[in-house]
């Protein structure tokens, strides 16, 4: 383990050295720094003397005294390669690092470089990013950490922790509240010590807490910052507040003040779990033919368009199920395949796919109100034909006959296959959408995807009396609902569809909608494949074989020869 600077700038060279020494010492981790060059002809790395490395004219004398003076002293290394983020990578892969220290000039194209938006998204390790001046870090006497209750500040506080022994240094802990009364500031204080407690500093006693009253974070940080803190450091892992606390006006007002504060944000290694994504994410992009910009674009005009329920829509929902209404009763395949050709529903839940991938609360919400009037119509049109059948006025049949009918009970008994039936078409569904040269598939998609039969089913049971058909039949809908929905996603993602960069709350809802399909789906499985896992584990209650052509349990007819 120990913490690595990369070194892109001579402007960085100063605040990194100095900063990156005392965390090294205070956490009692070896100091690693990289001079890295992007060079595109050569990849080499070596290992060089702090003298080599730095030029007297790039950084004081003061600096290199106490680089030389810790113990152990700093491993510098050159680092040439024409892909800086692998290479970086796999340099912190290599020698363990836990923490990656970046520096950033006011320059907006510093911030914005590819790699250094890669590395600081995708590091393996803990990433701090600098922003200070030449002589920053002289000093460490008081240090201000914002905390909010998130992962990032706990990490914060983390690394600050030991620099109050190794410098004496005075931690603040600050909660920025609004100002609605006198509890206001014991709110603050309890949500400190709630953040404080998380993070496992001890003991306690050494971060102070803080509660600034403001009516926002960004106003708040500014009016604690004016004591003279020689370090903010915030947690976060949004890129726009990052960008935010870096490079707008209020580090702009830090940093020209007469004390020079330092500004650093950091942000917590990434899990486990969203490294692996990440990989399988690449492993697919090499593999999956990726959606081009304009085909990203005309996806997203045409599914916006169809997930408004608008006359069409309602129509062809309206038209689609009195067709397979008038196939189920009869007990016709051709005419109940002909509704699904027919019936628009599909469309709009691979627009809730595409809603779920970009994190679009907007286009989910309308798929969703979709996907609920057309299965409110399609079963209230089950229903009346349903009544009409019960009356005798559209076909003439015995409606118990009729309900033991293969194309109504087909649709009675959801099971595993069912589901995963849907899954796949979900899938197609979406890969063909995407796909403009493969139109030619939808009508096979729609077939194998049958969502208006069972809404139908489920009108028609209950208009003839069978309530716990009807309950099977909207189930088998609502179990192609799902899992449609998390297929056509999972389409679309693995074809290079991608929400925001940044880490915002559409961000977070998509994650967790998303989650919750998946689990919904995994429920679903068991529930459904229960009954096999039973007659596989418990065979005792598998149907017995047929004595004769009689009754089980029976007893066979005595058959004696004619004396």
């Amino acid at each position: 383990m120990s913490i690595l600077a990369v070194v892109t700038e001579e402007a960085d060279i100063g605040p990194l050295l100095t900063w990156g020494g005392r965390l090294s010492l205070a956490h009692k981790l070896p100091f690693h720094i990289v001079r890295f060059k992007v060079d595109p002809k050569e990849s080499e790395i070596e290992s060089i003397s702090l003298d080599v490395a730095f030029e007297k004219d790039e950084i004081t004398e003061k600096i290199r005294v106490d680089a030389r003076a810790r113990e152990p002293q700093p491993v510098v290394f050159r680092l040439k390669h024409p892909r800086p983020y692998d290479a970086i990578t796999d340099l912190i892969k290599k020698e363990k690092h836990k923490l990656l220290i970046l520096g950033l000039h006011s320059k907006e194209k510093s911030f914005n470089t590819e790699w250094k938006i890669n590395i600081r998204e995708k590091a393996p390790c803990d990433i701090m990013t600098l922003r200070a001046q030449a002589d920053s870090g002289s000093k460490c006497d008081r240090i201000l950490i914002p905390v909010a209750g998130g992962p990032h500040c706990r990490v914060a506080l983390r690394w600050a922790d030991p620099l109050t022994e190794s410098d004496d240094a005075t931690i603040s802990a600050l909660h920025v509240a609004r100002d609605f009364g006198e509890e206001s500031l014991v709110v603050g204080l309890r949500q400190i010590s709630k953040a404080v407690k998380a993070a496992g500093v001890t003991p306690e006693e050494a971060i102070h807490p803080k509660v600034v009253l403001a009516n926002s974070v960004k106003e708040g940080i500014a009016k604690a910052a004016k004591d003279n803190y020689d370090l903010l450091l915030v947690g976060a892992s949004n890129r726009g507040f990052l960008r935010r606390t870096l490079m707008g006006t209020l580090p702009e007002a830090l940093l020209e003040g007469p004390e020079g504060i330092s500004i650093a944000v950091i942000r917590g290694a990434r899990p486990f779990t969203a490294r692996l994504i990440d990989a399988f994410s690449l492993w697919m992009e090499q593999r999956v033919p990726q959606m081009t910009r304009d085909d990203r674009i005309d996806l997203f005009e045409r599914m916006t368009e169809s997930s408004v329920a608008n006359f069409d829509f309602l129509a062809l929902t309206g038209l689609a199920t009195f067709i397979a209404a008038i196939g189920l009763i009869q007990n016709s395949a051709a005419v109940v395949i002909g509704a699904m050709l027919v019936a628009p529903l599909m469309m709009p839940m691979i627009a809730a796919g595409l809603g779920l991938v970009q994190g679009n609360a907007v286009l989910v919400k309308d798929c969703a109100r979709s996907i609920a009037l057309g299965f409110s119509l399609a079963f209230a049109i089950g229903l009346f034909c349903g009544l009409l059948f019960a009356q005798g006025l559209i076909y003439e049949g015995d409606p118990a006959e009729v309900i033991k009918s293969g194309q109504l009970l087909a649709r009675t008994k959801p099971g595993i296959l069912d589901l995963i039936v849907a899954l796949a078409s979900g899938v197609a569904a979406a890969y063909v959408n995407a796909r403009p040269n493969l139109s030619s598939a939808l009508a096979g998609v729609a077939i194998a995807a049958a969502l208006v039969p069972p809404i139908a089913t489920g009108g028609i049971s209950l208009a003839l009396g069978y309530p716990a058909h009807s309950v099977a039949a909207v189930t088998l809908f609502g179990t192609n609902l799902v899992a449609i929905i998390l297929g056509a996603s999972f389409a679309l993602w693995i074809q290079g569809i991608r929400g925001n960069r940044d880490y915002s709350k559409s961000k977070v809802w998509a994650q967790r909608g998303f989650v919750a399909l998946v689990i919904f789906v995994l429920f679903l499985a068991f529930f459904l494949g229960s009954h096999i896992l039973a007659s596989f584990t418990n065979p005792a209650k598998a149907p017995p074989a047929k004595q004769s052509e009689q009754n089980p349990g029976e007893k066979p007819d005595l058959v004696t020869e004619p004396k």
